[in-house]
């Protein structure tokens, strides 16, 4: 009987146990993320219309910076047995994400990003919307700060020194009393100093209750100010959706990389298709495919010389 895809991952998982993984497809991979939601509950796959919680062990949740977590994503906290993680439950997932990282390192992954935004367990310690503790995590950005930087700090301990390490913050929360783009550059500065390499900056899903503003590079107005501001290297994303969007953000220093999603969701040979409209040749194209290569040059090709014969009439 064929494996499914989560027996395939449990048994490359179980196979990485002490030994390297062999495999060409993961041993090519550019760069791997890590993030953690709760270690007890599970999201319903977004395409099926909404984000739902829910428990696998009796109603009780926890996983949280605190109880606030779960009425941001629209959770009754009281029906759902809501619990603020404690220690015990802070140091296993820092030991977890450290593992991870391993795994990651004898993938062979060149990258790796901690994700603390979007409402993750560690976005949740950052954010004054879902984090309510009245302990020495709670309360000020420092302090608010200090569990994500412990797990930062012993992940980046684990990760190897000579291998590039990117942290992704919800640089704005979009919603009166959460995270501003002020406290983006004060928490990008905190990682900086604690190691990371760059700072990814998205935005928002931390609270049900938020108001985005949506355009074009929307988002980039936040990689630029912590970028030059907080002086580390920054990847802009968000509505990025041409060549040329990608090519303005760097040569204006407001990025150093940018990262195109959607697109590619929408066309998978995006950056293929990109780079022949610009007149990008020096690409390599999948053998299966390559015979498709001039073809697609040499249409963009036209279109660029009927526009520029246009604009001499």
């Amino acid at each position: 009987m064929k494996e499914t895809p989560k027996e395939t991952t449990i048994r490359l998982l179980r196979e990485l146990d002490g030994k390297p993984l062999t495999s060409d497809v993961l041993a090519k991979e550019p760069g791997c993320l890590v993030k953690m939601a709760s270690s007890q509950i599970r999201r319903i796959p977004q395409w099926t219309g909404g984000v739902v919680y829910r428990s696998k062990f009796g109603g009780l949740m926890y996983g949280f910076a605190s109880e606030s977590a779960l009425i941001a994503f629209g959770v009754d906290v009281l029906e759902a047995g809501a619990m603020a993680i404690e220690r015990a439950g802070m140091n296993a997932v820092r030991d977890s994400f450290v593992a991870a990282a391993e795994r990651g390192e004898r993938c062979g992954f060149d990258m790796l990003e901690l994700h603390c935004a979007h409402g993750y367990l560690l976005a949740s310690f950052l954010s004054p919307l879902t984090n309510i503790r009245a302990d020495e995590y709670g309360g000020s950005v420092e302090n608010r700060l200090r569990y994500p930087l412990e797990v930062f700090t012993a992940v980046r301990a684990a990760w190897p020194k000579d291998l590039p390490m990117s942290v992704r913050i919800s640089a704005h929360d979009w919603v009166e009393g959460g995270i501003t783009p002020d406290d983006a550059v004060q928490i990008a500065r905190a990682f900086k100093a604690a190691g990371a390499d760059m700072i990814d900056c998205s935005s928002g899903q931390v609270s049900k209750q938020e108001k985005p503003v949506y355009g074009r590079m929307f988002q980039t107005p936040f990689s630029d100010r912590v970028r030059n501001e907080a002086g580390i290297a920054t990847i802009a994303v968000g509505a990025i959706s041409e060549a040329d969007h990608v090519n303005s953000i760097l040569a204006a220093g407001r990025a150093d990389l940018c990262a195109v999603a959607r697109p590619h969701l929408a066309n998978p040979a995006w950056t293929l298709t990109e780079a022949a409209r610009i007149g990008f040749k020096d690409i390599e194209w999948p053998r299966a495919y390559v015979s498709g290569k001039a073809q697609l040059e040499a249409g963009f090709a036209r279109e660029r010389a009927q526009q520029t014969a246009s604009k001499g009439d």
